[in-house]
């Protein structure tokens, strides 16, 4: 598609849909893949990846990734991540969990991390936003 703006490529391969504007990609379905720039040494979610955003601004790149699972690999998940982002250096400045969902965000003074979930029945989803620290 090509516009006033510029041109945004549309793909899609049966399976998902990756839309590509410049530096700024969005990935859906069931192919979905972390982006090639995401670091490799940031720990991430495990889980059934369903759509990973790649966003570049003058602030730096912003990733987010949403992850889908049954009900009871929320919890796991957030325990595994969050200790796993202390581990490497990552300080907690929130956290908040109750029976429906659970929402942290950590940073290591150049990264910012933010993760949230939430649980519907029997599945749960969760969003991991990785992000460059506020100054």
């Amino acid at each position: 598609v090509t516009g006033p703006e510029g041109s945004v490529l549309m793909e899609s391969d049966g399976d998902g849909m990756t839309i590509t504007d410049g530096d700024q990609t969005f990935e859906t379905g069931t192919s979905a893949e972390l982006p090639e720039d995401f670091p490799a040494d940031l720990p991430r979610p495990d889980g059934n990846l369903i759509s990973a955003s790649r966003l570049a601004s003058g602030e730096g790149v912003t990733f987010i990734l949403s992850y889908e699972g049954d009900a009871e690999a929320l919890s796991e998940v957030y325990e595994s991540l969050t200790t796993d982002l202390v581990a490497a250096g990552f300080e907690s400045s929130f956290e908040m969990s109750d029976a429906n969902g659970m929402s942290a965000q950590l940073t290591d003074g150049t990264t910012s991390v933010t993760f949230s979930g939430a649980v519907d029945g029997e599945t749960s989803s969760w969003q991991y936003l990785v992000a460059p620290a506020a100054p």
